[in-house]
């Protein structure tokens, strides 16, 4: 089992991707990506709280571990880099605040599924289902900042905007596939916590995924 850690700037805490056991003794650690190592200074390194915000295993072996604006993939055994490429978040609702990859499912490569939150106690939802496809997108392992030249990013496809159902979203992070229905086709669950808060609440929603 692998998950991940978004790391703390403040005490120089880089993200990292574990592994342990089936019994739940660590194992090892991923070996660390240079493009997410706090460096301290404001014009270089990862931001606070935007690194790795999910991690799914694809049916081919290697763990992808999205950061925003980049999806990453790397080889489960190794840790190795295998692919990295930019991804475009959709503009927030809410002027100065960010938008996040909060989860991935993993398919074959090139295609897996993400989910794009921002939440805001003040100030609204916004929740969006995409399938992202990178096969035309470049691939940024060799470069440490975005700004460094021209690139092409995945492209996405919008598969749920949530914000169009009629009732109260929450802070909706989590995405994973369910049970498979009586006619065959495989449910999608999307998942919010609480944050131990009294005033946002735990949310399941389950979804039908068509052919």
């Amino acid at each position: 089992m692998y998950w991940t850690s978004e790391g703390d700037p403040a005490r120089r805490l880089d993200p990292f991707v574990r592994e342990m056991n089936t019994t739940g003794a660590f194992h090892r650690t991923l070996p660390a990506l240079p493009q997410f190592h706090f460096t301290g200074a404001p014009d270089r390194g990862p931001l606070g709280n935007a690194t790795y915000e999910s991690l799914a295993r694809t049916p081919g072996g290697p763990a992808g571990a999205p950061y925003s604006p980049r999806l990453s993939q790397l080889d489960a055994r190794s840790g190795a880099l295998l692919y990295q490429y930019a991804c475009v978040l959709d503009p927030v609702i809410q002027p100065g605040r960010i938008n996040r990859m909060s989860e991935t499912r993993g398919r074959e490569r090139p295609r897996v599924l993400t989910i794009e939150c921002f939440y805001a106690s003040v100030g609204g939802v916004q929740t969006r289902i995409y399938a992202v496809d990178t096969r035309a997108a470049t691939d940024m392992r060799a470069r440490l900042a975005l700004a460094g030249g021209p690139y092409r990013p995945v492209r996405k496809r919008l598969v749920a905007d949530l914000g169009a159902l009629a009732s109260r979203l929450d802070n909706l992070e989590g995405l994973a596939f369910g049970p498979p229905l009586p006619n065959g086709h495989r449910t999608l669950v999307v998942v919010a916590d609480n944050n131990f808060s009294a005033n946002e609440a735990n949310q399941f929603l389950a979804f039908e995924v068509l052919p």
